[in-house]
């Protein structure tokens, strides 16, 4: 849901291409930052309450528009590959360190990646780990890749096939097509779906039919602290798979470095579930014991 009294600002990270990132300051002195990255057919929007909760609680807040999506020119889109997102967060943590450096606040920030941003988070911390704190792979695209098989086949399930045709850009996208796809039908309020389909758009079609069927990275024997989690309800990446990249990643669940957590009962679109918080409130305590 967009924000109707536009509760941040949007900084400009220039150069090719240029992005668009969403940002909100710390209500109080800040104790930490969070670099947000969304996934497919999304953009920063979608991150509004998490933005809101966790500045709240103290964290600089940054959510990037990936290439093409979100706030950024769409043109942009084109043939991206994952590897061309994985170079945006990077601009984009550079950004994020050195405005935050600026204001005094010397620490890493961060990163959380959901579904497809997961992906481009593990293919980002699998080359540049020293540069982030840790990392959240939230409702992740499964590690070390996706399995194309499987993924041809759940196509026989309406809401996945739904999904995969907004990210074709061929899906008849009324508010019935959004709120199936990634709502599993758990976000009632019509003004929020209304809002929410309007915003979702064609993804890349490297990444649809390519990149993500590919290692997104050969490193998994990262040192910082990463937390997979996710939902037993996720029409996407389910219990199964949270513990299949959970064992790539060594994440256990009562490890606070290397920590697994799956919430019952959410959707895929965890961040704007009506039991959101829960999320929330599982991230901000694995930050908390990592800061």
């Amino acid at each position: 849901m967009e924000n109707k009294k536009e509760e941040y600002e949007l900084l400009t990270v220039h150069g090719t291409p240029e992005l668009k990132i969403r940002y909100r300051h710390a209500d109080f002195s800040p104790k930490g930052s969070i670099l947000f990255v969304h996934g497919i057919c999304h953009g920063a929007w979608c991150w509004k309450h998490f933005m809101t909760y966790f500045s709240k609680n103290g964290y600089e807040c940054f959510a990037l528009n990936l290439r093409g999506h979100g706030d950024n020119d769409r043109s942009d889109l084109k043939g991206s590959r994952l590897s061309d997102y994985a170079d945006d967060v990077k601009r984009c943590v550079d950004y994020c360190t050195a405005y935050c450096s600026k204001r005094g606040l010397l620490e890493k920030p961060f990163l959380l990646g959901h579904s497809m941003g997961g992906a481009v988070v593990q293919k980002y911390i699998g080359r540049y780990s020293d540069k982030v704190k840790g990392a959240v792979l939230f409702a992740s695209a499964t590690a070390p890749k996706m399995p194309w098989l499987k993924t041809i086949l759940s196509l026989r399930k309406k809401n996945l096939r739904t999904a995969a045709q907004i990210s074709w850009g061929i899906a008849k996208t009324d508010e019935e097509v959004a709120q199936s796809a990634f709502f599993d039908n758990k976000i009632t309020s019509e003004e929020e779906i209304h809002q929410y389909h309007e915003l979702l758009h064609k993804e890349a079609w490297r990444i649809t039919f390519i990149s993500l069927y590919l290692p997104y990275t050969k490193n998994h024997e990262v040192t910082i602290p990463v937390f997979v989690i996710g939902s037993d309800e996720d029409s996407y990446f389910p219990k199964k798979s949270l513990g299949k990249t959970a064992d790539v990643y060594t994440c256990k669940e009562n490890d606070k470095r290397k920590r697994l957590k799956i919430l019952e009962g959410l959707c895929h679109d965890m961040m704007l579930d009506p039991k959101r918080e829960r999320a929330a409130e599982a991230v901000l305590e694995f930050l908390e014991q990592n800061k």
